[in-house]
């Protein structure tokens, strides 16, 4: 029984410390976030389920590299039907609000807002729930390997995320 019970104690020290590594990583990352090290993007990035890709506009987050990828020149429908071409992609690093790390890979093109693609979201296994206003879980992305939930803001009729971006040093 000792054994047992020791393994347990053990079990329970693994999680209590495991917490207390997240809670100060989240604590240097409002840090980080509030001390300005971090920039706002100049609109939030718009949840589209009509978007076929993750699209940011030419000029934003200048500190991720321009990649030139296999889908450099390919030609996008926009909404009023011009054709928009791609001049490359960017990775770029993020924080939610809620202290989340994540990595975005978005294509870059002539657009005057950033676009998260639903699809795109749906392929890397999360759930895009979208609910009332009044409704007391909110909107939120559901990570299905990881159990994050991503708050999403209704802003002017479109769900945004508001994400602050990593610096080029970061």
């Amino acid at each position: 029984k000792d054994d047992v019970d020791s393994d347990e104690d053990s079990s329970e020290e693994d999680t209590e410390c495991s917490a207390l590594k997240r809670v100060k990583q989240l604590e240097g990352t409002i840090a980080a976030v509030s001390s300005n090290q971090f920039e706002k993007l100049p609109c939030p990035i718009i949840v589209d389920s009509g978007a076929a890709e993750n699209v940011l506009p030419v000029g934003w987050c200048p500190q991720a590299e321009l990649l030139k990828g296999a889908q450099k020149g390919k030609l996008y429908a926009a909404a009023n039907g011009s054709t928009i071409k791609n001049k490359g992609s960017k990775v770029v690093s993020a924080v939610t609000k809620e202290g989340q790390w994540k990595t975005m890979s978005f294509q870059v093109a002539d657009v005057t807002k950033a676009l998260a693609s639903v699809s795109k979201m749906c392929d890397k296994d999360q759930s895009v729930v979208h609910n009332p206003p009044w409704h007391e879980d909110g909107s939120y992305i559901y990570n299905w390997n990881t159990g994050e939930y991503t708050n999403m803001i209704l802003r002017d009729g479109v769900y945004v995320l508001e994400t602050m971006i990593a610096p080029t040093h970061w």
